[in-house]
């Protein structure tokens, strides 16, 4: 179901997930100006926090797509691609790990089974290409009768450019790490942190020699303040009740038949499980998680749930008939659940009409409405939000072009005047609600969106049909009087 929902969608022109149309104009952006991070200071006043060899790969190909369409295009196909390839590469360690072939089909049609992935497997993120090269590094490990110098040395650099891409994906290193600490290979952990630090080095000097802020750019990602409340609350409703109560128990079981087993490849999955728990959880607290944190730690869970599968055969025959059916009613009842969650995702691509946006210049919390308009800029304004609450950015530059009313028409999402906010985060700051406030009022609203002109007078830009037209929903007017507000955070420093 999500390889059928993913094939619909690639082609579509929305946002397959947040903020999918910064990453698009982000490569845009290095092919017109020869730089790899776009400015956050001055215009467009746009982060970039995900790791350098990610955007360097946008570079590469941002040159060879033509226009943005087919760059959007092609990063999803490597994305659906790379996600393709982790359900191959956690067959293939599933039969290394001795399991049949049917139960390895089935370890990787469960990786690629999560409910959550709906639209992430075909978005233009870095999420699936660092997952794919952290299981390559473990696959490579693995594949050896023992640990040796060219494994480790190939595992090192797929880590190593997995955390370059996106610098989330450590589990597979640090589980690496342990095993060939617990094994006493100590030559061969030290020639696996030393190619592992040399290839992050190595492209971190490519870039300060070019004068890329890459270490700046890199550090963004840790600014994110916790969301305790808010991030166990999305543990809770987007882990499936369904596949991810089996998943679980199977992964729990095998982890600990891991745990005891004298092969070393059963160990290392054993690491890279509780690794990639640890760490799930940690990125889920932050005030920016969502469930895309959670695809290595289902993959993993994936592989470990099938290699107990000849044990439970074993057991199995010793069952009597009626503890038999309940297994299978319980198994068949979460199975159903499962595939209603998958069939039925809670994200809805918002297909948005553009052709009337192209000669305008626009402020939107959506940044799939702000790239069709010219010169735009401000693309990710949840994260520039919570770096200006960090005190490591200032809105100046913006509020000054609010003030001057450069803008033609701002979109802001949210209830009724409200900003719209995740885990308790607002995509925009006060200060720049208050400005907006001071120069534009408000011409029109949707469900979902308050649409704001300049406070001016002049020839009228953008209408109240235009908005009806641009959102695909009637446009009702509200009063120009009316104001935009911040609801109190509720976020942790």
């Amino acid at each position: 179901m999500n390889i059928l929902m993913a094939l619909k969608a690639i082609n579509t022109a929305a946002d397959t997930t947040h903020p999918e149309s910064t990453i698009v104009q982000t490569a845009q952006w290095m092919v017109q100006s020869g730089h790899i991070y776009p400015a956050i200071a001055a215009p467009p006043y746009t982060p970039a926090p995900y790791g350098p060899l990610f955007y360097l790969g946008l570079a590469a190909i941002g040159h060879v797509a033509n226009g943005g369409y087919e760059l959007r295009l092609l990063l999803r196909a490597i994305a659906f691609g790379s996600y393709i390839l982790t359900g191959l590469v956690a067959y293939s360690l599933a039969r290394r790990l001795g399991t049949s072939k049917s139960a390895g089909i089935l370890g990787g049609a469960m990786t690629l089974a999560a409910p959550f992935v709906a639209y992430w497997n075909v978005s233009a993120r870095p999420d699936f290409p660092a997952l794919l090269l952290s299981l390559l590094a473990i696959w490579v490990i693995a594949l050896a009768e023992a640990p040796a110098y060219r494994s480790v040395l190939l595992a090192a650099i797929f880590c190593a450019c997995a955390v370059l891409i996106k610098q989330s994906f450590i589990a597979a290193p640090l589980a690496i790490a342990l095993l060939l600490v617990l094994s006493r290979r100590f030559w061969l952990l030290v020639t696996f942190v030393t190619t592992g630090l040399l290839a992050a080095s190595l492209a971190v000097a490519y870039l300060l020699y070019r004068g890329e802020p890459v270490v700046t750019s890199m550090l963004i990602i840790g600014r994110s303040p916790l969301a305790i409340k808010p991030g166990l609350a999305l543990l809770y409703s987007g882990f499936p009740l369904g596949l991810g109560v089996l998943l679980l128990v199977g992964a729990c079981a095998g982890s600990a038949l891991a745990a005891n087993s004298d092969r070393w490849q059963f160990r290392i999955l054993c690491y890279y499980f509780f690794f990639s728990a640890a760490i799930t959880l940690l990125t889920l607290l932050q005030v920016g998680s969502d469930s895309n944190y959670m695809f290595e730690f289902w993959a993993v869970a994936s592989i470990l749930a099938v290699i107990v599968i000849p044990q439970g055969e074993a057991s199995w025959s010793g069952f009597g008939q009626p503890l038999k059916l309940g297994i299978a009613l319980a198994m068949g009842f979460l199975a159903i659940q499962s595939l209603h969650a998958i069939s039925h995702p809670g994200t809805k691509l918002t297909n948005y009409n553009y052709d009337k946006l192209h000669d305008l210049h626009i402020l939107s919390t959506d940044p799939s409405l702000t790239i069709r308009g010219k010169n735009p800029e401000f693309l990710d304004a949840f994260l520039a939000t919570i770096l200006q609450q960090r005190g490591v950015w200032s809105p100046s530059g913006i509020i000054a072009e609010i003030q001057k009313q450069q803008f033609d028409v701002i979109f802001v999402q949210g209830a009724p005047h409200i900003v719209v906010g995740h885990h308790g985060q607002a995509f925009l700051s006060a200060s720049i609600v208050q400005s907006i406030n001071d120069s534009y009022q408000p011409l029109c609203r949707t469900s979902t969106m308050l649409v704001m002109v300049p406070r001016r007078a002049g020839p009228e830009r953008f209408s109240a049909s235009d908005g009806s037209s641009v959102l695909g929903e009637t446009c009702d007017t509200v009063p120009e009087n009316a104001a935009l507000f911040v609801k109190r955070q509720n976020v942790q420093p």
